[in-house]
């Protein structure tokens, strides 16, 4: 699949996982509904919801899953607001 940054959303359905390589200064941005982020070489999850922005910091892997369902568009760097890790559970 060839993705396009700025345009479109990408549907992030239940039970869906979007893998993202090398994207390292990529902002990540829910449309809609609310979206679980893990990305490798950040401390924790993440959860965005519908109007917020995540900034990729490392240049890991990035898995993107639909909390239950969203919607996501990938931008170039821009401002975003800041996420706060989620508590794991041990």
């Amino acid at each position: 699949m060839e993705l396009t940054l700025g345009t479109g959303n990408i549907e992030v359905l239940a039970g869906q996982v979007i893998r993202l390589k090398r994207a390292r200064g990529l902002s990540l941005h829910c449309r809609c509904g609310a979206l679980w982020l893990t990305i490798s070489g950040q401390p924790g999850d993440f959860l965005l919801r519908a109007g917020q922005s995540l900034r990729v910091e490392s240049q890991g892997l990035v898995l993107i899953e639909g909390f239950p369902a969203g919607a996501l568009c990938l931008l170039p760097a821009a401002v975003t607001f800041r996420c706060t890790p989620l508590a794991m559970a041990t």
